[in-house]
Protein backbone atom coordinates (compact mmCIF):
# COMPACT_ATOMS: atom_id res chain seq x y z
CA UNK A 1 0.00 0.00 0.00
CA UNK A 2 1.51 3.21 -1.11
CA UNK A 3 2.03 5.58 2.08
CA UNK A 4 3.57 8.98 2.19
CA UNK A 5 7.20 9.90 4.26
CA UNK A 6 5.99 13.32 3.83
CA UNK A 7 3.34 13.87 5.47
CA UNK A 8 3.96 16.60 7.60
CA UNK A 9 4.20 15.94 11.71
CA UNK A 10 0.96 16.75 14.03
CA UNK A 11 1.82 19.37 17.02
CA UNK A 12 1.30 18.43 19.77
CA UNK A 13 1.16 21.66 21.12
CA UNK A 14 -0.90 22.54 18.72
CA UNK A 15 -3.30 20.02 18.79
CA UNK A 16 -4.15 21.27 22.69
CA UNK A 17 -4.67 24.53 21.40
CA UNK A 18 -7.00 23.82 18.81
CA UNK A 19 -8.88 21.12 21.38
CA UNK A 20 -9.10 24.14 23.79
CA UNK A 21 -11.29 26.50 21.75
CA UNK A 22 -13.32 23.65 20.19
CA UNK A 23 -16.10 23.80 21.99
CA UNK A 24 -16.43 27.54 22.25
CA UNK A 25 -15.85 27.46 18.37
CA UNK A 26 -19.09 24.67 17.78
CA UNK A 27 -21.10 27.37 20.11
CA UNK A 28 -20.43 30.29 18.56
CA UNK A 29 -19.68 28.79 14.76
CA UNK A 30 -17.29 31.25 12.60
CA UNK A 31 -17.90 34.36 10.84
CA UNK A 32 -16.73 35.30 7.06
CA UNK A 33 -18.34 34.06 3.95
CA UNK A 34 -20.31 31.05 3.22
CA UNK A 35 -18.03 28.00 3.46
CA UNK A 36 -20.87 26.01 0.82
CA UNK A 37 -22.68 22.79 1.72
CA UNK A 38 -21.06 20.41 3.91
CA UNK A 39 -19.50 17.56 1.79
CA UNK A 40 -19.86 13.64 3.11
CA UNK A 41 -18.52 11.00 1.17
CA UNK A 42 -21.38 8.18 0.94
CA UNK A 43 -20.33 4.63 -0.08
CA UNK A 44 -22.80 1.37 -1.03
CA UNK A 45 -22.86 0.14 2.42
CA UNK A 46 -26.51 0.08 3.80
CA UNK A 47 -26.05 1.82 7.17
CA UNK A 48 -24.90 4.42 5.01
CA UNK A 49 -27.87 4.80 3.39
CA UNK A 50 -29.32 6.34 6.41
CA UNK A 51 -27.43 9.54 5.15
CA UNK A 52 -29.49 9.25 2.12
CA UNK A 53 -33.04 8.76 3.91
CA UNK A 54 -32.16 11.99 5.82
CA UNK A 55 -31.62 13.83 2.58
CA UNK A 56 -34.78 12.52 0.90
CA UNK A 57 -36.85 12.89 3.60
CA UNK A 58 -35.90 16.38 3.84
CA UNK A 59 -34.64 16.26 7.36
CA UNK A 60 -31.29 18.23 6.52
CA UNK A 61 -33.36 20.98 5.11
CA UNK A 62 -35.09 21.41 8.10
CA UNK A 63 -32.67 20.81 10.37
CA UNK A 64 -31.03 24.18 8.51
CA UNK A 65 -27.93 22.69 7.16
CA UNK A 66 -26.39 22.46 3.44
CA UNK A 67 -25.54 19.10 2.83
CA UNK A 68 -24.02 17.68 -0.28
CA UNK A 69 -23.60 13.68 -0.24
CA UNK A 70 -21.26 12.44 -2.42
CA UNK A 71 -21.93 8.81 -3.61
CA UNK A 72 -19.42 6.69 -4.36
CA UNK A 73 -19.82 2.76 -5.17
CA UNK A 74 -16.59 2.12 -2.87
CA UNK A 75 -15.17 2.42 0.31
CA UNK A 76 -11.81 3.40 -0.94
CA UNK A 77 -13.17 5.31 -3.63
CA UNK A 78 -13.99 7.71 -0.85
CA UNK A 79 -11.08 7.73 0.86
CA UNK A 80 -8.87 8.70 -1.90
CA UNK A 81 -11.42 11.78 -2.10
CA UNK A 82 -11.53 13.12 1.37
CA UNK A 83 -7.53 12.55 0.76
CA UNK A 84 -7.50 14.68 -2.28
CA UNK A 85 -9.47 17.43 -0.34
CA UNK A 86 -12.64 16.77 -2.05
CA UNK A 87 -14.92 15.98 1.15
CA UNK A 88 -15.15 17.32 4.63
CA UNK A 89 -15.78 13.83 6.10
CA UNK A 90 -17.12 11.02 4.83
CA UNK A 91 -19.28 7.35 6.50
CA UNK A 92 -16.04 4.70 6.86
CA UNK A 93 -14.69 2.43 9.12
CA UNK A 94 -11.84 2.90 11.83
CA UNK A 95 -9.83 1.07 9.22
CA UNK A 96 -9.28 3.83 6.20
CA UNK A 97 -9.76 6.69 9.37
CA UNK A 98 -6.42 5.09 10.38
CA UNK A 99 -4.74 4.45 7.12
CA UNK A 100 -5.81 8.38 6.06
CA UNK A 101 -3.94 9.64 8.86
CA UNK A 102 -1.04 7.72 8.36
CA UNK A 103 -0.64 8.47 4.57
CA UNK A 104 -1.90 12.17 4.35
CA UNK A 105 -1.66 15.32 6.55
CA UNK A 106 -4.83 15.50 7.08
CA UNK A 107 -6.96 15.21 10.02
CA UNK A 108 -9.89 13.08 10.08
CA UNK A 109 -11.45 12.26 13.56
CA UNK A 110 -14.46 10.08 14.50
CA UNK A 111 -17.72 11.88 15.62
CA UNK A 112 -20.24 9.31 15.96
CA UNK A 113 -20.67 5.34 15.61
CA UNK A 114 -22.98 4.07 12.88
CA UNK A 115 -22.50 0.35 13.14
CA UNK A 116 -20.68 -2.72 14.36
CA UNK A 117 -20.08 -5.67 12.05
CA UNK A 118 -20.81 -9.03 13.25
CA UNK A 119 -20.20 -11.10 10.00
CA UNK A 120 -21.25 -8.44 7.61
CA UNK A 121 -17.97 -8.27 6.18
CA UNK A 122 -16.92 -11.54 4.77
CA UNK A 123 -14.03 -13.77 2.37
CA UNK A 124 -15.98 -15.62 0.12
CA UNK A 125 -14.48 -18.40 -2.07
CA UNK A 126 -15.47 -21.31 -4.09
CA UNK A 127 -15.67 -25.15 -3.26
CA UNK A 128 -12.14 -26.02 -4.51
CA UNK A 129 -11.05 -23.50 -1.30
CA UNK A 130 -12.06 -24.90 1.75
CA UNK A 131 -9.94 -22.62 4.63
CA UNK A 132 -8.48 -19.46 4.27
CA UNK A 133 -4.49 -21.68 4.23
CA UNK A 134 -5.78 -22.98 1.18
CA UNK A 135 -5.12 -19.51 -0.41
CA UNK A 136 -1.70 -19.92 -0.09
CA UNK A 137 -0.06 -18.82 -3.16
CA UNK A 138 -3.32 -17.61 -5.05
CA UNK A 139 -5.35 -14.76 -6.16
CA UNK A 140 -7.67 -12.56 -3.41
CA UNK A 141 -9.51 -9.73 -4.97
CA UNK A 142 -9.68 -7.10 -2.47
CA UNK A 143 -9.93 -3.06 -2.37
CA UNK A 144 -6.79 -1.95 -1.91
CA UNK A 145 -6.03 -0.03 1.19
CA UNK A 146 -8.94 -0.17 3.31
CA UNK A 147 -10.82 -2.30 4.92
CA UNK A 148 -11.06 -5.45 2.69
CA UNK A 149 -6.98 -5.02 2.91
CA UNK A 150 -7.21 -5.35 6.84
CA UNK A 151 -9.77 -8.14 6.60
CA UNK A 152 -7.73 -10.39 4.56
CA UNK A 153 -4.66 -9.51 7.21
CA UNK A 154 -6.56 -10.98 9.57
CA UNK A 155 -8.04 -13.74 8.18
CA UNK A 156 -4.51 -14.41 6.73
CA UNK A 157 -3.06 -13.77 10.70
CA UNK A 158 -5.48 -16.35 12.18
CA UNK A 159 -4.11 -18.90 9.75
CA UNK A 160 -0.45 -18.89 10.72
CA UNK A 161 0.11 -16.86 7.04
CA UNK A 162 1.07 -12.94 5.88
CA UNK A 163 -0.05 -11.08 3.14
CA UNK A 164 2.71 -11.99 0.94
CA UNK A 165 1.47 -15.67 0.99
CA UNK A 166 -0.94 -14.65 -1.64
CA UNK A 167 -1.11 -12.53 -4.49
CA UNK A 168 -3.76 -9.26 -3.96
CA UNK A 169 -5.67 -7.78 -6.99
CA UNK A 170 -7.23 -4.75 -6.35
CA UNK A 171 -11.50 -4.87 -7.69
CA UNK A 172 -14.60 -3.33 -7.32
CA UNK A 173 -16.81 -4.30 -5.04
CA UNK A 174 -19.23 -4.23 -8.42
CA UNK A 175 -16.71 -6.52 -10.13
CA UNK A 176 -15.93 -8.82 -7.64
CA UNK A 177 -18.44 -11.78 -8.61
CA UNK A 178 -17.61 -11.80 -12.10
CA UNK A 179 -13.68 -12.30 -11.07
CA UNK A 180 -14.57 -15.35 -8.99
CA UNK A 181 -16.83 -16.79 -11.73
CA UNK A 182 -14.27 -16.34 -14.28
CA UNK A 183 -11.49 -17.87 -12.05
CA UNK A 184 -9.12 -14.55 -12.05
CA UNK A 185 -9.08 -14.66 -8.23
CA UNK A 186 -9.63 -17.42 -5.64
CA UNK A 187 -11.90 -15.56 -2.93
CA UNK A 188 -12.95 -11.74 -2.42
CA UNK A 189 -13.59 -9.52 0.62
CA UNK A 190 -16.84 -8.06 0.44
CA UNK A 191 -19.43 -6.49 2.19
CA UNK A 192 -23.58 -6.24 1.77
CA UNK A 193 -25.35 -5.79 -0.23
CA UNK A 194 -23.47 -8.02 -2.69
CA UNK A 195 -21.92 -10.31 0.38
CA UNK A 196 -25.80 -10.75 1.31
CA UNK A 197 -26.70 -12.35 -2.16
CA UNK A 198 -23.63 -13.84 -3.07
CA UNK A 199 -23.93 -16.05 0.49
CA UNK A 200 -27.69 -17.72 -1.33
CA UNK A 201 -25.27 -18.64 -4.13
CA UNK A 202 -24.51 -22.40 -3.24
CA UNK A 203 -21.47 -21.79 -5.37
CA UNK A 204 -19.80 -19.75 -2.80
CA UNK A 205 -19.05 -20.28 0.84
CA UNK A 206 -17.87 -18.09 3.89
CA UNK A 207 -14.18 -18.44 4.76
CA UNK A 208 -13.69 -15.55 7.45
CA UNK A 209 -16.16 -13.18 8.50
CA UNK A 210 -15.98 -10.10 10.93
CA UNK A 211 -17.85 -12.49 13.72
CA UNK A 212 -14.24 -13.57 14.48
CA UNK A 213 -12.46 -10.13 15.30
CA UNK A 214 -15.14 -8.82 17.28
CA UNK A 215 -15.16 -5.04 17.81
CA UNK A 216 -13.18 -4.05 14.93
CA UNK A 217 -14.90 -3.75 12.18
CA UNK A 218 -16.80 -0.35 12.54
CA UNK A 219 -18.44 2.30 10.85
CA UNK A 220 -18.06 5.73 11.91
CA UNK A 221 -18.58 9.29 10.72
CA UNK A 222 -15.49 10.76 10.53
CA UNK A 223 -15.01 14.56 9.76
CA UNK A 224 -11.65 16.32 8.90
CA UNK A 225 -10.97 18.77 12.06
CA UNK A 226 -10.97 21.84 10.29
CA UNK A 227 -15.06 21.03 10.18
CA UNK A 228 -15.20 20.72 13.50
CA UNK A 229 -13.41 24.00 14.26
CA UNK A 230 -15.39 26.01 11.61
CA UNK A 231 -18.59 24.55 11.35
CA UNK A 232 -19.81 23.36 14.26
CA UNK A 233 -23.33 24.25 14.02
CA UNK A 234 -23.60 22.76 10.55
CA UNK A 235 -21.94 19.37 12.21
CA UNK A 236 -25.24 19.49 15.17
CA UNK A 237 -27.19 19.85 12.78
CA UNK A 238 -26.16 17.45 10.32
CA UNK A 239 -26.53 14.42 13.37
CA UNK A 240 -29.39 16.27 14.59
CA UNK A 241 -30.67 15.23 11.00
CA UNK A 242 -29.11 11.84 10.84
CA UNK A 243 -30.51 10.52 14.36
CA UNK A 244 -34.08 11.55 13.24
CA UNK A 245 -33.60 9.15 10.04
CA UNK A 246 -32.48 6.54 12.31
CA UNK A 247 -35.84 6.77 14.48
CA UNK A 248 -37.72 6.90 11.04
CA UNK A 249 -36.26 3.38 10.05
CA UNK A 250 -37.09 2.29 13.30
CA UNK A 251 -40.61 3.53 12.96
CA UNK A 252 -41.33 2.20 8.96
CA UNK A 253 -38.39 0.26 8.00
CA UNK A 254 -40.23 -1.21 4.47
CA UNK A 255 -40.88 2.78 3.81
CA UNK A 256 -37.45 3.47 4.56
CA UNK A 257 -35.47 0.53 2.71
CA UNK A 258 -37.70 1.81 -0.50
CA UNK A 259 -35.97 5.00 -0.03
CA UNK A 260 -32.22 3.53 0.75
CA UNK A 261 -32.60 0.79 -1.89
CA UNK A 262 -31.98 2.46 -5.40
CA UNK A 263 -28.31 3.08 -5.14
CA UNK A 264 -27.82 -0.98 -4.03
CA UNK A 265 -30.00 -1.68 -7.01
CA UNK A 266 -31.81 -4.14 -5.08
CA UNK A 267 -36.17 -4.20 -3.70
CA UNK A 268 -36.84 -2.63 -0.56
CA UNK A 269 -37.25 -6.20 1.20
CA UNK A 270 -33.57 -6.89 -0.25
CA UNK A 271 -32.41 -4.15 1.49
CA UNK A 272 -33.67 -4.56 4.93
CA UNK A 273 -31.95 -8.01 4.39
CA UNK A 274 -28.79 -6.49 4.03
CA UNK A 275 -29.20 -4.14 6.66
CA UNK A 276 -29.62 -6.73 8.84
CA UNK A 277 -27.02 -9.06 7.76
CA UNK A 278 -24.52 -9.07 10.70
CA UNK A 279 -24.94 -5.79 10.76
CA UNK A 280 -25.46 -3.87 14.14
CA UNK A 281 -26.57 -0.22 14.08
CA UNK A 282 -25.95 1.77 16.93
CA UNK A 283 -28.45 3.37 17.80
CA UNK A 284 -28.28 7.55 19.63
CA UNK A 285 -28.70 6.72 22.67
CA UNK A 286 -25.75 4.61 22.52
CA UNK A 287 -22.82 6.93 21.15
CA UNK A 288 -21.90 7.87 24.96
CA UNK A 289 -21.35 4.20 24.99
CA UNK A 290 -18.37 4.43 22.61
CA UNK A 291 -17.76 7.73 22.30
CA UNK A 292 -18.61 9.31 26.36
CA UNK A 293 -16.28 9.15 29.20
CA UNK A 294 -15.46 5.69 29.62
CA UNK A 295 -14.48 6.30 25.76
CA UNK A 296 -14.76 2.15 24.72
CA UNK A 297 -14.10 2.56 20.85
CA UNK A 298 -10.46 3.36 21.70
CA UNK A 299 -9.80 0.14 22.30
CA UNK A 300 -11.30 -1.00 18.97
CA UNK A 301 -8.91 2.04 17.61
CA UNK A 302 -6.07 0.62 18.88
CA UNK A 303 -6.83 -3.11 18.26
CA UNK A 304 -7.16 -2.37 14.87
CA UNK A 305 -3.79 0.45 14.75
CA UNK A 306 -1.81 -2.86 15.97
CA UNK A 307 -3.12 -5.29 13.65
CA UNK A 308 -2.39 -2.20 10.76
CA UNK A 309 0.82 -2.06 11.95
CA UNK A 310 2.04 -5.64 12.32
CA UNK A 311 0.86 -6.12 8.38
CA UNK A 312 2.66 -2.83 7.73
CA UNK A 313 -0.06 -1.67 6.18
CA UNK A 314 0.41 1.91 8.85
CA UNK A 315 3.72 2.86 10.36
CA UNK A 316 1.84 3.27 14.10
CA UNK A 317 3.41 7.20 15.29
CA UNK A 318 2.43 9.14 18.19
CA UNK A 319 -0.34 11.24 18.04
CA UNK A 320 -1.78 7.93 15.06
CA UNK A 321 -4.60 7.20 16.96
CA UNK A 322 -5.77 10.09 18.91
CA UNK A 323 -8.32 10.35 16.70
CA UNK A 324 -11.83 10.16 18.33
CA UNK A 325 -13.73 13.64 18.77
CA UNK A 326 -16.83 13.28 20.14
CA UNK A 327 -19.06 16.75 19.32
CA UNK A 328 -20.04 18.77 21.69
CA UNK A 329 -23.55 19.89 22.41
Amino acid sequence: MPQSDAAAPRNPMHRRQCLGVLAALTVAGCGGSDPGPLRVGVSSFPPYELMVLARESGYFKEAGVDVRLVEFDDLSDAQRAYEQGKLDGLATTLVEVLVTRNSTARDLRVLRVISASEGADVILAGADVRRVADLRGRKVAIEIGSLSHFMLARALERAGMLLTDVTVVSTAQDAMETALVRGEVSAIVTYPPNATRMRADPRWHVLFSSQEIPDEVVDVYAFDQRALLRRGRDLQAFFSAVDRAFQRLGADRLGSCRIMAPRAHIGAEAFCQALSDGIRLVPPAEQARYLGPAMALRTSVDSVARALARNRLIQVRPGLTDCLEPLKP
